[in-house]
């Protein structure tokens, strides 16, 4: 089964489109006629009204709540027969299975109570209506496609992007990747430019990185404004997420996504971060509830704060604050003071993966990458993900510390060389390897040694 097709039925079987499957549910039928109403107007180009999107998230929550898991597997298979798959595509697609029903069920009830205007100009503005007619662009997917083909590398998913080396927290959080960065901030035209170019790439995703991201409001506001068809991942450390910030970035109509940084409860945020980031983050949360507007929150994870962040008491009180996501990082030692002996020994990991695993707890979705790296077949860094620091440097991750001198901002530069450069390759190669199922960044340090010493690539830390 081509890419193409999978995406297409995964997309139709999610929003459930297979009414004739399940209408016979007496219960559902209504729900599922609108289900399949709304998804044939979005793919006729026309846009929900606030009302109508409202309609369409409760629809499609009355339908997934009464929708047995086990029935689920037995109408995705008959969709999709084993044979059509290659083993890696067999699983991905098991693991999607399995989680896709327990992901509606965490998102979707939020989304009832969710503000009209997220619902219309955020969150179906970006998941569901079919891209293909803004600005005459293909959809995504085809984009990446066609620059696979073109360039001979795959292309990635998402762009990580530093929009600032500076922060206003100092000293820096312990552990912080960017924490000793050095240098001026790229200029706005850098900015819009390289987020262009990925846009034009297929890249549908910017992970938005500092620094503090929110020390460039200004430029942030402009650059959505701009490019309001991508997906906006804002990691914040909170401290200037007022109800005027978050309001203005509403107004945009871009695909903000809010992820807070926590490192688990106040006596371990404000050791870690700074006295009293805790109750600040507690108040940006508040302004989010109070705005309806869904975020998360992200964690580095250390020996430290490993039970804390992993027990149940904190899933249920962060989900009492109103976060629907929970997107746990483990700590690679890089960047500000950086400690070994907090990384995560190999026991702690494999009961990471067991207990953080992609799954609703306490009405969290719970994401640990090293889990998803398991069953999706590979880690994505270089393949479905980039980074480009505040210097202009693209790296294969926000945690792998090397780079070869590929700058996306110097004249003459773009992303799409970039991407193509030895380094970059030697990385993609590593990744190819069958059954490779580690992370590059903690599990793969001496193939990147060697990529390095072949391309001529060296360690970032040379040069801040």
């Amino acid at each position: 089964m081509a890419k193409k097709d999978k995406i297409t039925l995964l997309s139709k079987i999610t929003m459930g489109v297979i009414s004739e499957k399940i209408s016979h549910f007496g219960e559902f039928a209504g729900a599922a006629s609108n289900i399949a109403f709304n998804y044939r107007k979005l793919n006729g180009f026309e846009g929900f009204t606030p009302d109508e999107a409202t309609d369409f998230a409760k629809s499609v929550t009355t339908v997934f709540k009464g929708f047995p898991k086990p029935l689920a597997r037995r109408i995705f298979e008959a969709y999709n027969p084993a044979k059509d798959l290659s083993p890696q595509d067999q699983l991905e697609f098991s693991y999607l299975l399995e989680n896709t029903r327990d992901i509606l069920l965490a998102v979707l009830p939020v989304l009832q109570e969710a503000n009209p205007t997220y619902l219309q100009g955020q969150f179906f503005g970006k998941i569901l209506r079919s891209p293909g007619k803004i600005r005459g662009y293909a959809p995504p997917f085809e984009r990446r496609k066609r620059w696979e083909e073109k360039l001979g590398i795959e292309m990635p998913w998402v762009l990580a992007l530093d929009v600032t080396s500076r922060c206003n927290i100092q000293p820096p959080c312990k552990g912080c990747y960017a924490g000793e960065y050095q240098g001026k901030d790229p200029s706005f035209e850098d900015l819009d430019r390289i987020v262009g170019e990925a846009q034009d790439l297929g890249i549908s995703n910017i992970l938005v990185l500092g620094g503090e991201p929110l020390l460039r409001k200004k430029e942030l506001l402009e650059l959505q404004k701009r490019h309001k068809e991508l997906g906006y991942f804002v990691f914040t450390n909170a401290t200037l997420l007022d109800r005027e910030t978050i309001e203005e970035f509403l107004k945009t109509g871009a695909n903000t996504h809010w992820l807070l940084h926590i490192q688990g409860d106040k006596e371990l945020t404000d050791r870690d971060m700074k006295p009293g980031i805790f109750e600040k983050a507690l108040q940006a949360m508040a302004n989010l509830r109070e705005a309806r507007i869904p975020f998360g929150f992200s964690t580095s994870v250390t020996q430290e704060n490993f039970s804390k962040v992993t027990s149940p008491e904190f899933l249920e009180f962060i989900s009492a604050q109103g976060a629907i996501i929970g997107l746990y990082f483990p700590y690679v030692a890089l960047g500000y003071q950086p400690d070994f002996g907090q990384e995560l020994t190999a026991q702690q990991r494999q009961e990471f993966r067991e207990k953080a695993s992609l799954f609703v707890r306490n009405g969290i979705l719970a994401v640990n990458p090293e889990e998803v790296i398991a069953h999706k077949g590979g880690c994505v860094a270089a393949v479905k993900y980039v980074h480009v620091d505040s210097k202009g440097h693209l790296k294969p991750c926000v945690f792998i510390d090397a780079h070869d001198g590929t700058n996306v901002y110097d004249p003459g530069m773009s992303l799409k060389k970039a991407l193509t450069s030895d380094f970059m390759r030697g990385c993609q190669s590593i990744q190819f390897n069958p059954g490779r199922t580690r992370c590059l960044a903690r599990d793969g340090r001496h193939e990147l040694r060697e990529i390095v010493e072949k391309t001529g690539a060296y360690s970032t830390e040379k040069t801040r």
